[in-house]
């Protein structure tokens, strides 16, 4: 699916190409909206298990200079997981601030590396009619690379991260993470206005 994906991806720039460049890249009080949606489903009969997830993370931006930009993120995400013994289901809610550094040393593209502190609230509905809930706190530091297709339009992408998590709620955890597994690649797109 990524071969395709990248395959897809490196066509389309190509016939982008052949087009009027523009001033592209950010400026002092530009305003961004960007996001990720993401669905998948898994099945297998041999063992009778089905998941279904989705989730959905907009976020807005304002460039306070031509390089760092200020920003929040809203989201929610779901899975359901059923078995042929249960069926579980957690619901999950994120805020959050940013703050983002964006370096253009091309034309197309940027490499940006963004700082934020999120909120997540996740209720679990479990077997049996019990419900839980955790609260997490995280920090994280996280490389990306934008592409612009045009002057107002970004793909987006980012893999890895450095975070720290602190969880509450109905568990009491904490978790320091360094993450730059490819698996963990995540494409979005980007409006510029």
């Amino acid at each position: 699916m990524k071969k395709i994906l990248l395959g897809a991806f490196m066509l389309f720039s190509v016939m982008l190409q052949a087009q009027e460049e523009e001033n592209q890249g950010f400026q002092k009080g530009d305003f961004f909206i960007s996001g990720n949606v993401s669905f998948s489903t898994f099945n297998n009969s041999d063992i009778d298990v089905d998941v279904t997830s989705f989730s959905i993370l907009p976020s807005v931006g304002y460039f306070i200079s031509d390089h760092f930009a200020l920003g929040a993120s809203l989201g929610y995400s779901s899975t359901k997981n059923e078995t042929a013994f249960t069926e579980t289901t957690d619901n999950s809610f994120t805020g959050g601030v940013f703050g983002q550094y964006v370096f253009t040393p091309a034309k197309k593209f940027s490499f940006t590396g963004t700082l934020a502190l999120n909120y997540l609230n996740t209720d679990f509905d479990t077997p049996g009619g019990g419900d839980a809930s955790i609260d997490t706190f995280q920090a994280s530091l996280a490389p990306g690379i934008y592409y612009f297709l045009s002057k107002s339009f970004a793909i987006t992408s980012s893999v890895g991260v450095l975070s720290y998590q602190n969880i509450g709620g109905d568990a009491d955890a904490s978790s320091f993470t360094l993450s730059l597994n490819p698996d963990n690649l995540n494409f979005g797109l980007l409006f510029k206005f």
